[in-house]
């Protein structure tokens, strides 16, 4: 069995596509408004069902911006984390997955504008 930390990003992507599918994902707000998911989706017009369609068809290996890399913050539980970064209507936006490493395991979804 391969170690969360060994998997490629391929590996990841696929793992995080299957959890989000079967409605295993939270997506993350943060208090800062220029990083809050759900304002960045007002702002394109879309609903989470829309973001998740997204993620599932178009995000890619090659999107990859950096990772793997630990939760350091105590306030959220432990995960391997990849970041990505997506054009969309000629904008950049940031894209983080986490897979949680602790029962029950989800992906906890960062989504925002590019800052």
């Amino acid at each position: 069995m391969i170690k969360l930390e060994d998997m490629s990003i391929e590996e990841f992507l696929s793992k995080c596509k299957k959890l989000i599918e079967k409605n295993e994902y939270s997506l993350v707000s943060r208090k800062e408004d220029e990083k809050d998911p759900y304002k960045t989706l007002i702002q394109l017009g879309w609903l989470v069902e829309d973001l998740i369609q997204f993620l599932l068809d178009e995000l890619v290996p090659g999107d990859y911006f950096r990772g793997p890399s630990d939760e350091r913050d105590k306030n959220y539980p432990p995960g391997i984390i990849y970041e990505f970064k997506k054009k969309i209507n000629e904008d950049n936006y940031y894209i983080k997955l986490k897979l949680k490493i602790i029962n029950p395991r989800r992906v906890l979804l960062f989504f925002h504008l590019d800052l």
